[in-house]
């Protein structure tokens, strides 16, 4: 003011946020009054983020990140922001004990019981359902009927071929008198086949009752109300598996399956009985993979170490593979390591 000669002088600051990007300085022979000034601090509100904006692009991007790096260090060392420093001292000592404690690092995936043995029951002759006795989850036993297939027309083919038969034994005999040899050889041939085909239809007619091939329980086939409608040779009415035996298949990640290998220990919970872990030991890999949910999950088969009579087959839980001892702080960040370096390699950046 001495040196310029002015009586009056007015600096406001130009305040983005917390950083000051200018200055509004006035001076005049008058002094200014307090409508004056509050005049100025309200254009200072207005002009000072459209001036950090203009200085924001002129900036270059070195100039950016020393920016909010200094004010990140200032908000961090700084006598302001006792809760972010609080937040951060907490982190850091979370950061700290997850590095030096160390767990069992885990597997996680889908797992469901299924039964070592499964037997199918089929048609063995082109039908139609009359009977159904039993429908998937019922308990049965070997030599239980399931279902009875119609032999009405079976039982008129085997009248049928039973009088061919009567007539060909006649004119055998007929033929055997007259001693004519070469039709006797006819003869008996036509009769052979004949019994051949009585045969197999009484085979057919013996298994027209669909009954339980072992002891277990059924797991797929419900033709109750399918009475009445045709069956065709070989298709598959029921499946019913053994009680006696399970195994326990895993659906791992592709992302995972290479921690996995033969004799893996792991524990088992079901989604009716999560109150209950259940141990088990892996048996082996296989190399077949199915995409699910747009991931590639690889088929994994476990043996479990007890079974109790609760198991069905087809239940499904989640199952924990054991792997080795691991920092929690690499059991919280191995997957998003992993993703990094392969996209870092994807792009050609690493390896």
């Amino acid at each position: 003011a001495e040196q310029l000669k002015h009586p009056a002088l007015l600096s406001v600051p130009l305040a983005d946020q917390e950083d000051c990007v200018g200055v509004l300085f006035l001076e005049r022979d008058r002094p200014f009054t307090a409508a004056e000034r509050g005049q100025v601090e309200r254009l200072a509100i207005l002009v000072a983020p459209l001036l950090a904006l203009k200085q924001m692009e002129a900036m270059g991007p070195l100039s950016w990140i020393k920016r909010y790096a200094k004010r990140g260090l200032q908000k961090v060392f700084g006598r302001k922001h006792l809760g972010l420093k609080f937040g951060l001292l907490i982190a850091a000592l979370l950061m700290i004990a997850s590095t030096l404690h160390t767990q069992m690092f885990r597997v996680n995936a889908d797992a469901v019981i299924e039964a070592s043995v499964r037997r199918a029951v089929v048609s063995s002759f082109p039908s139609f359902l009359t009977e159904v006795e039993r429908r998937a989850g019922d308990l049965v036993q070997k030599g239980d009927v399931l279902a009875r297939l119609d032999i009405e027309d079976l039982e008129l083919e085997r009248i049928r071929l039973v009088g061919e038969q009567d007539k060909l034994s006649r004119e055998y005999r007929a033929t055997l008198a007259q001693r004519d040899r070469s039709q006797v050889r006819v003869l008996a041939a036509q009769r052979s086949q004949t019994q051949a085909q009585i045969d197999l239809v009484d085979s057919q007619i013996s298994r027209a009752e669909l009954v339980a091939p072992v002891d277990g329980v059924v797991i797929s086939g419900d033709l109750s109300q399918a009475l009445g409608s045709p069956v065709e040779r070989g298709e598959l009415l029921f499946e019913v598996a053994s009680l006696e035996d399970y195994r326990l298949v895993l659906y791992l990640d592709e992302t995972d399956v290479g921690w996995i290998s033969a004799n893996s220990a792991g524990n088992l919970r079901l989604r009716s009985l999560a109150d209950q872990t259940y141990p088990f030991r892996v048996t082996g890999v296989t190399p077949v993979s199915e995409s699910k949910l747009g991931t590639n999950r690889f088929r994994v088969e476990a043996q479990l170490t007890e079974l109790p009579e609760s198991f069905r087959p087809g239940m499904e839980g989640v199952a924990k593979v054991d792997v080795e001892p691991r920092s929690l702080a690499w059991i919280w960040t191995h997957s998003f390591v992993q993703w990094v370096k392969l996209q870092a390699w994807k792009f050609g950046g690493i390896g």
